[in-house]
């Protein structure tokens, strides 16, 4: 992933699969 956050979001990655899978 290009936007690596702080560690603010670790679940970002899963958020997007999810909202894909939801497609």
């Amino acid at each position: 992933h290009g936007m690596k956050v702080s560690g603010s979001s670790p679940a970002f990655p899963a958020v997007i699969r999810e909202l894909l899978r939801l497609k």
